[in-house]
């Protein structure tokens, strides 16, 4: 999709990146996500930098399966500076407490 746009020279906002992270979670494509959400941060190929929405399809995407990596990803938008939203928190929260990770799921309640 992204490529079509490229192609038909319409420049990439963030609004069309966050559409297609969306679309990757809803088709389980998680790979395909985070790939594109590590380009969106190295603003690779003329993408835009990611915002708090990017992160946190990204974030609740891999809280289904992987809590780890959707922590990760977390402290890199906070790293960057991006204020975190209840969405961000909540997921990853949530993804140790059905992982039976209760410890790591308290260190984001405090």
């Amino acid at each position: 999709w992204l490529a079509r746009m490229r192609g038909s020279r319409i420049p990439l906002d963030v609004v069309a990146c966050n559409i297609q992270l969306k679309a990757h979670e809803r088709m389980g494509e998680l790979v395909a996500a985070g790939s594109l959400l590590t380009q969106m941060m190295r603003e690779a190929d003329g993408l835009p930098p990611p915002d708090a929405c990017s992160y946190n399809t990204v974030i609740a995407a891999m809280a289904h399966t992987q809590p780890t990596k959707a922590e990760a990803l977390l402290t890199t938008m906070l790293d960057t500076g991006l204020a975190a939203t209840e969405i961000s928190f909540t997921s990853v929260i949530v993804a140790y407490a059905k992982a039976g990770r209760p410890k790591e799921a308290g260190k984001w309640l405090q």
